[in-house]
Formats: C-alpha cells, structure tokens, sequence
C-alpha cells in the first residue's frame, strides 16, 4: 500500500547542502520513499495534509545508554568518575533485565516524543532494550559494554544471533567500554570478531562503539589500566587516540564517543582512518568537561550528534543538542559564523546515521527509509518564516523537541497528533515510577 503525505514544506539536503521544498509531496511505498514531488497532487489510498508544517527526516542520536532514564537526576552536579563509582555502577548493580526493559522503554517513547528515529545505546541487558524498542518501532543500535574482567566479547553472540538486523530495526554494536577498561588485548580480539563476522555474513555490519578521550588524564588512567592488568602502554603514545591507533583498530566501521580531548593530530587520525565520532556537547558541559572541537571535525571527520545518557545529561532532546553544538563553538571561536544552522542539522540526521552504518537513511530522498518527522510551524516561537534560510534557523535556534506532532519509522506511523500509536503514556508512566522507586529503595 502507497501513503501520501503533504506538507508546506519538505527539508533535505543535497550535496552536503539543506534543500527545501515548498508545497511538496511524498509517496511512501512500504519501508521506504518511492518519490520526492515538488507537487501536491496524489493519488495515493491514504493522504495526510500537514499545511502549516514541516516534514524533515528523522533526528538520529549517535551516543547514549537508554536505559538510565532510570536514573535521570538521580546524581547531578557532581565529576565523572565520582559520579560513575559513588553512584551510578553501585545501583546499576541491581538491575534486572526487566528494570532495564523499562527504562529503555522509556528512552524510545521520549526519542519519539521528541522526533528521533535512530539510537545508538551501550548498556547493560541489550537484549531488554533491544525488545523495548523493537516494541515502540524505534531503530536501535546496541550492545553489551565489553568490560575486561567483568564481561566478554561471548556475551554478544546471543545477542547478535537473536536481534541483528531483526527488520533493519534492530542491530547489534561490539561495544569495548573505554581504553581504561578494556586491555589492548581485548581491543584487538573484539576488532578480529567485527571483521570475521563482517566478511562471513549477508547481515548488515557490526561496528565498534567505543567512549574516547572524553576527559582530561584519560591517558593516565589507560596507563594505570595497564599496569594493573599486565600488560605496557608504549612511553611514545601522547593521547588515547595514539593508543587505539597503535593497536591498529581504527576503521570506518568505529564510532568514537565524545572524542573531546583531541588535539589536531588526534583528529588526522580519526580522519585517515574514517572513524565515525559522535559529539555530546551538552552532557560533556554538565559533566564539566572540555567542549568537542566539532568546529574542527566538520572539517573532514564523519561526525554525528548524541545526548549521552538521560542521567548524565538528563534528556533525550536532541533539538538541545543541535543549539549547543553550533553555540558552543561560536562562543568558543568568538564567531558566529562557524557551524551554521544547517551544519548542525546535517549532523543530527543523514551524518549521523552514517557515522553509525546505517545506509539510505537520516535524509528525504527516493529510495530512502522513510523515517521522518512533523513539525508545527504555526507556533509563537517558530515565527516569522520569511525565507527558507530563516526556516532552517528556527529549526536548530527555537524549535524543541516537543513541537514534533508527527513521527513516521520505516514507513510506519509511531506518533500521530502528538500521541503515540496504541500506547498508554499514563500507564506506562505510573509503572515506571513504581519500579524507579523500588530500585531507588531497595
């Protein structure tokens, strides 16, 4: 069956630049979009009008861990480190994989609230995210963390064989947690795994997610890793960077979370090596980190945009996330022309789903998935459009995430009218906090 869909406008981009088109139409044909009009005219069974809005792909978040919307708020304002080992690892002790079904359900109800069709999560239970947002029709990439000593690369293979590319909604991330808990070992065997299973298989292909350089004195902690497991850091190696590269594990099928403390070397070998990053401005600050020099990587890096985990930076809004990527870097460069609106908007759609492998989608073209989103113009703060450059900037400058009314994911409706398909948020709502406080006080 076809679907038809108007709108007064249509946001895309072609050569790396936005294209609009106004007073447009799509055909969906299935999963995918079968035409691109510059027209209204359809002859489609289903036909949906959308006169005062804007249709645009998907937001696709590149770097988060689902299921700590259990946690949200639960530890603020407080370091990293200390915040990981004081409070979020001793509570994570005690979930179950249906407390993490739950919250990861949660992350897949907020991303379709607020207009993101694609999730990249490293967390614990993958298995239970991977059903939670299988359930809600929302894509996901996703796996284990690969802890030395805590958990292995096996622990995927279940996993792997159970859910990846489970109607190209659902796939499966090998994912090493952090040089300074992973040993170069390690590394190097989960990077054989990738590849073996890659030139085996028809499937879609495994890539590596991994945290790098988020803070200042990684480094020293990858150091102190190796002497603790037995095993020696080269003195000549300068950054977490350097250390991966050595390894010889870098590829295009990498995606490297954060990426903050890289210097422009850092950056060259991401680059030469085709590395994927995933840039989380606004989780870095609240967690009192350097800003991502995504001034720099646009000039040549794969980059896409994440939020982090709901517990670190506390939502899943991704419209936040395109602001401080392009505001942090013109205040940080002292110029307001450096990442421009539609910059900041290309990494939060088709970049972003090619950083994490996921071809022909994150853009409205023919032959595309049809993952894409609706958004109400008619709105106090998304006035006055006068151009088309003016609609792009209230795109990324005023628009939230709760101004998305409409959301398609493979060609299927999932929010309609600001409410969820076949979903009941105030039943879910009060399961979930039953559950949060029960963890919280147990």
């Amino acid at each position: 069956m076809e679907i038809g869909i108007r709108a007064k406008y249509i946001l895309s981009f072609h050569e790396n630049q936005p294209k609009v088109i106004e007073n447009g139409s799509l055909i969906i044909s299935g999963n995918k979009i079968s035409a691109v009009q510059t027209h209204q005219d359809i002859s489609t069974d289903e036909v949906y009008d959308f006169p005062q809005h804007v249709l645009m792909p998907g937001l696709v978040n590149a770097h988060t861990h689902a299921a700590m919307t259990l946690f949200r708020g639960w530890a603020d304002d407080i370091p990293l480190h200390s915040w990981l080992n004081d409070y979020i690892w001793p509570i994570e002790a005690k979930l179950t994989p249906e407390l993490v079904e739950i919250g990861a359900k949660m992350a897949a109800v907020e991303s379709i609230k607020s207009g993101c069709t694609m999730v990249n999560s490293m967390y614990w239970y993958p298995q239970s995210e991977a059903k939670a947002f299988h359930s809600m029709g929302v894509r996901l990439l996703s796996g284990p963390p690969i802890i030395t000593g805590v958990t292995k690369l096996k622990d995927n293979e279940k996993l792997i064989a159970n859910w990846h590319g489970k109607d190209d909604l659902i796939r499966v991330a090998l994912n090493p947690h952090a040089p300074y808990t992973v040993s170069a070992e390690e590394y190097k065997e989960v990077y054989q795994y990738k590849q073996d299973f890659n030139e085996k298989t028809n499937l879609p292909p495994l890539f590596i997610h991994t945290h790098l350089a988020e803070g200042k004195g990684e480094l020293k902690l990858i150091q102190d890793f190796a002497v603790k497991n037995g095993f020696e850091v080269e003195t000549s190696i300068k950054s977490p960077v350097e250390y991966l590269a050595k390894l010889d594990i870098l590829d295009e099928q990498m995606i490297a979370a954060h990426s903050v403390e890289c210097s422009d070397n850092d950056l060259k070998i991401l680059k030469e090596h085709n590395v994927g990053i995933s840039a989380n401005p606004v989780a870095n600050m609240k967690l009192g980190h350097n800003i991502p020099r995504i001034d720099k990587m646009a000039g040549g890096n794969r980059v896409g945009l994440g939020t982090d985990g709901p517990s670190s930076n506390n939502n899943l809004d991704l419209f936040e996330t395109m602001k401080m990527a392009a505001l942090t870097q013109k205040s940080k460069n002292q110029d307001p022309s450096i990442i421009p609106a539609s910059k900041s908007l290309q990494m939060a759609t088709y970049q972003g789903a090619n950083v994490l492998g996921w071809a022909n989608s994150g853009a409205i073209k023919e032959k595309y998935l049809a993952d894409l989103i609706i958004i109400d113009l008619k709105q106090p703060h998304l006035r006055p459009i006068t151009n088309y450059n003016s609609l792009i900037s209230h795109l990324v400058y005023s628009a939230h995430g709760q101004d998305v009314t409409d959301v398609m994911i493979n060609g299927k409706w999932r929010m309609r009218n600001n409410s969820i398909i076949d979903f009941n948020m105030d039943e879910f709502i009060d399961k979930f906090d039953t559950n949060v406080y029960d963890l919280i006080n147990s």
